[in-house]
Parts: structure tokens; sequence; C-alpha cells
């Protein structure tokens, strides 16, 4: 579907360099569990399940929500938002396009928000190796000023960290190149007989 698409590796390097190594975060929307092998790789202490994010909901030892960070299904993040921010406690980012903030239900959710903009573009693929269309997309924050150390409502973030060149893409099968197929009006069709030249000459 066109929600299936896995977050390059860099775009987690970035947003994860904020948060304490003994933080424990929960990423909610599993895919193919890709994400889940790049956090490990990053060294975060995390819970990836393939679970309905609806139906249920994780807590640390001291019964405040866990920490969430992902990169959730586009066609339903109005809902996933709105089950987060009435969430009591909860504390959550989420990778979304930059034009969500254009939204009108975004009005409802600017209490406690700041917006993480990393340098460049991420670029998503599917777990089959499709590339997504390109958009600029950004990180979405509500209650995290403790974790990103300030309170200022945009972090720009500089290109800091050094491009390992690890993309899902990388790690999956790449789709096959489609033969070009190349159609010319003029070959598919007879040419017309070329015209016999007449002189005439009076002489």
């Amino acid at each position: 579907g066109s929600d299936d698409y896995n977050t390059p590796f860099v775009a987690w390097q970035e947003i994860m360099a904020f948060v304490p190594k003994d933080t424990e975060v929960h990423m909610p929307f599993f895919n193919d569990g890709l994400a889940g092998e790049y956090l490990q790789e990053l060294g975060v202490n995390y819970k990836h399940e393939k679970k309905d994010f609806f139906d249920y909901q994780l807590k640390n030892k001291n019964g405040s929500p866990m920490l969430i960070i992902d990169n959730p299904p586009f066609t339903i993040k109005e809902a996933i938002i709105d089950k987060l921010y009435n969430r009591k406690g909860q504390s959550f980012i989420l990778l979304l396009p930059i034009d969500t903030l254009g939204r009108v239900y975004m009005k409802k959710y600017q209490k406690n928000f700041q917006l993480v903009i990393p340098h460049g573009t991420y670029g998503f693929y599917s777990s089959n190796g499709h590339k997504a269309s390109p958009q600029k997309c950004v990180w979405f924050c509500w209650r995290m000023a403790p974790i990103l150390k300030t309170s200022e409502k945009i972090i720009r973030l500089d290109k800091t960290i050094e491009d390992k060149f690890y993309d899902a893409v990388e790690e999956q099968k790449k789709p096959k190149k489609k033969r070009e197929i190349f159609y010319n009006a003029v070959e598919e069709q007879k040419k017309p007989k070329k015209k016999r030249e007449i002189y005439y000459d009076c002489n």
C-alpha cells in the first residue's frame, strides 16, 4: 500500500541523536521491521512489535507512557496524532510531510508543539525496493522540550552526520528495471512513395 515505506537510516540517526541512551523508545508502526534493525545498530533501547497501534499502549516502569518516535502511515496521520495528543503524559515524535502543517486539523494540536527540520530530503523505499515520490518530511514533536533541550518551536538540523550511504534500498531487492520501448508513428506506418519528378522542356 501507499503507507508501506521504510524510513532511511540517516533519518533515525539524526532524530535519535537527541534521545538519551537509557530512554526506552516505542515504535508502534512495524511495516517490515527494518526500522527496528536500524535502531538496534544505533544502540537505542526500543520496542517494535507487529500490533495494531490503536489497540494497545506501552508504559515505562513508573507507569508513564513510553516515548513514541516513528514514521506513521500518512493516510491516517490525523487519527494517530489525535490519539497520541489526547493521551495523558504522552510525549511523541512523528515523521510527517511538511505540508501537514497546513491542515486545518493541526490547529487543535499546537500546545507543546515543535518541529525538527532535517537539512535535506529523506528517501523512502517500499519493502520491494520501489522509491516513493519525493516529498519534504520533518519531525513533528509534542511534549518533547525536555529531551530536545530547547523550547524553540523550530529546530533546524545542520548537515553534521556523515552520510553512510546506508539506506533501505540497499537492504532490499531492487525492482527490475523496466524495458524502455520507444514508439515512433513514422516507423510504424508505411512511408509514402516518393513522387517521380517530371521535367518538361518546350525545346
